[in-house]
């Protein structure tokens, strides 16, 4: 049996076609790769963002509680020290008002 003289043609183009796929298939796989790097850059980008925010945050609140800290007892002592102060003047002023009179 023979083969017909097309079959060598069809063959041929058979293997063209499969050399083209081939070639299609290397190239998407290559661009794929391409925009996977781009997204792993992307989120190691966005996880280095968010931990700075992260950080700057933790440092804001630190410096929150430490005025809020620092405030409190000075608070405290404004409030301890005018009720002292307003009787230590009175018996003060009643002795000079007996001398003076």
């Amino acid at each position: 049996m023979m083969e017909h003289p097309l079959t060598k043609d069809i063959k041929s183009n058979t293997n063209v076609e499969l050399q083209i796929q081939l070639l299609l298939a290397e190239e998407q796989r290559e661009r794929l790769q391409r925009e996977l790097s781009q997204v792993a850059e992307e989120l190691r980008r966005r996880r280095e963002e968010a931990e700075e925010a992260r950080q700057m945050i933790e440092r804001m609140i630190i410096r929150d509680n430490n005025e809020d800290h620092f405030e409190q007892p000075a608070a405290e002592e404004v409030q301890t020290e005018e009720p002292m102060d307003e009787g230590g003047d009175q018996p003060d002023e009643t002795p000079d008002r007996n001398n003076n009179e």
